[in-house]
């Protein structure tokens, strides 16, 4: 079985969370692998003997078109943005042309492409390499893209075998593409790394992610607001960075919050290892995910997390900790105050954390994906 995946990122160094649901499967499915990434200049992560790593140099990076204006609260109305839209379009049509020939060269039996705008890669593999085409959509706002541009249906409809992390994401495809074969393979956990340390938890809330619109720091930050009202000794960290740091950052000054909330930038695997046992609660403000490793890394560690409806873990929630409406910032605020509050609540969710992120093994995940691949290639 060869393998072609097609990626925008791949674990490294600046960035070690990027990629890893593809990176894992690449990991622990030993077959022949080409994975296709846009160039960066950090160091990767460790590359598996079978994985061959292609970087393709972009023209249309975001440091060569203008920087769009940002609205890190735009998303909780309607995410989509026309000029974001037609900026990600135009990159991805310049990397499908540069990936094309180390692509037809490896000659791949099948091509699996991570988000709506890699579909084109597939479609070609499909109809001029014979190759089968599998789809692996991560995100429900791919599903609104779905419906806003029909071709992506059409696309998305030759597609041999749909992989789809959450259960909402599979409801909509076969909603518009009732004949698709889809298989949803959540995420999953590295539990040799991420473990429960039993360390002293300290006075302070952690949150993980991009600074993006989708993570809804903007909401997390009114509520440390109300929340720091009754807990002025609890601190909120918050490692990550991206494109609306500096919207957080004004946002975080006029509210005089510089003493509650700390940006931490990029943190490495394992000192976020002992950021996660050292925090008395994980927290998610996200609008949407497909379904977040970041909340499995948490429990983990054995960490109760208040989460949003956004993040499409109300099934792994239920008894881990506590979940309030998208873009609620007094909600969520009431969410970080009851646990804090409630000592035998937050011991008993603690208890049941690492027991449920046991169930999101990678080789386990990687192993019911193997078999849905060995399973498009016979029939």
């Amino acid at each position: 079985m060869r393998i072609c995946r097609v990626q925008n990122s791949f674990p490294n160094r600046s960035n070690p969370g990027a990629g890893l649901y593809s990176y894992y499967l690449a990991r622990y499915i030993h077959e022949p692998t080409l994975y296709l990434i846009k160039a960066t200049n950090s160091e990767k992560s460790d590359i598996p003997s079978h994985l061959t790593l292609k970087e393709i140099n972009l023209w249309l990076d975001g440091a060569r078109l203008a920087k769009l204006p940002s609205n890190p609260r735009a998303e909780i109305a309607d995410f989509y943005v026309p000029e974001r839209q037609l900026k990600k379009i135009l990159q991805s049509l310049e990397y499908l042309f540069k990936s094309l020939p180390p692509l037809i060269k490896f000659r791949p039996e099948i091509v699996v492409c991570k988000s709506t705008l890699k579909l084109f890669h597939g479609l070609f593999a499909k109809y001029a390499l014979g190759a089968k085409f599998v789809a692996s959509l991560h995100n429900t706002s791919e599903i609104d893209l779905m419906k806003r541009f029909p071709i992506l249906r059409s696309i998305l409809g030759r597609a041999d075998l749909i992989f789809v992390v959450a259960r909402e994401i599979e409801e909509g495809v076969k909603r518009m593409i009732p004949e698709a074969r889809v298989v949803c393979t959540p995420t999953g956990v590295d539990l040799e790394i991420f473990q429960d340390r039993a360390l002293p938890r300290q006075k302070q809330l952690l949150a993980v992610g991009s600074f993006k619109s989708k993570k809804g720091f903007s909401y997390l930050v009114d509520a440390m607001a109300d929340f720091s009202l009754r807990h002025p000794d609890f601190k909120l960290l918050i490692a990550g960075d991206g494109e609306h740091r500096k919207e957080i950052e004004e946002q975080i000054k006029s509210k005089e919050l510089e003493e509650k909330i700390l940006l931490l930038g990029v943190v490495q695997r394992e000192p976020l290892v002992r950021l996660l046992n050292e925090s008395r609660l994980f927290v998610m403000s996200s609008l949407y995910e497909g379904f977040p490793k970041a909340l499995l890394e948490a429990l983990a560690c054995g960490t109760p997390a208040v989460i949003t409806t956004g993040c499409n873990a109300a099934e792994i929630i239920k008894e881990t900790g506590l979940i309030v409406p998208k873009g609620d910032s007094r909600a969520l605020a009431e969410a970080l105050c009851r646990l804090i509050e409630d000592e035998l609540l937050w011991t008993r969710y603690a208890s049941n954390c690492r027991a449920v992120a046991m169930s999101y093994e990678w080789k386990e995940i990687a192993s019911k994906v193997y078999q849905n691949l060995q399973g498009i290639l016979e029939n």
